[in-house]
């Protein structure tokens, strides 16, 4: 039993241990460049009596409180990029959680955007909206259609989800897969929205493809 604790234990690894192996073994090699630049530079200047002992030892001083302080900026820096990264991530598996889909629960064709993440989305805006049917064409959402943005869709999954209620054109023809489902039926479609997460950062997510962090625009 004891055997089995040991080899689950070894087993399994806290990402917060490995971060701190990281540093130690960042600052324990800073450290060892640090003392042999210092050596480098003390030493000639000690045999060739530009320096003298007593100076040297102050010198040795004033560079560990440079490196000292340089180590701590440079971990601080490291350390605040990490976290930076584990935000990103985070975001991006929310994002991945969000779903769009076309439906007709009453007879009216909506897309529905549904959030199975744990945190709310906002300003959630149409992008692109098309469709391939089975033999009717590609009908796709005029670009001049007026949608106004779902302020937010919570967390909850299809019981919480938010719906557009788009025209979807081809020429002059309507899509209507209710009609002639063997015709206008979809084979593929294709979604886009822009969205808003929690840390205010603007995502453009697709059905096909992965979340896209969109650029900061500059404030007006």
């Amino acid at each position: 039993m004891g055997d089995q604790g040991a080899e689950k234990r070894k087993r399994c690894k806290c990402p917060s241990s490995d971060r701190v192996n990281k540093l130690r073994s960042s600052l324990a090699g800073m450290t060892i460049v640090s003392l042999l630049l210092l050596l480098l530079i003390a030493v000639p200047l000690i045999v060739f009596d530009v320096l003298r002992p007593g100076s040297a030892a102050e010198w040795f001083g004033a560079g560990g409180a440079v490196f000292a302080a340089w180590a701590a900026l440079t971990i601080a820096t490291r350390d605040r990029r990490e976290r930076q990264q584990d935000r990103y991530d985070a975001a991006r598996v929310q994002m991945r959680l969000v779903t769009m889909t076309f439906g007709q629960p009453t007879g009216q064709l909506g897309i529905f955007i549904s959030n199975y993440g744990e945190r709310p989305i906002f300003n959630v805006c149409m992008v692109r909206a098309e469709v391939q049917t089975h033999s009717a064409g590609i009908f796709s959402m005029p670009e001049s259609t007026p949608l106004n943005p779902i302020a937010i869709v919570p967390a909850g999954g299809a019981e919480s989800r938010k719906s557009f209620q788009v025209p979807m054109m081809n020429g002059s023809e309507r899509w209507n897969p209710g009609q002639d489902a063997d015709a206008q039926g979809a084979e593929c479609y294709d979604v886009r929205i822009e969205c808003s997460d929690v840390n205010g950062w603007r995502w453009e997510l697709s059905n096909l493809r992965e979340p896209k962090l969109l650029p900061k625009q500059p404030s007006s």
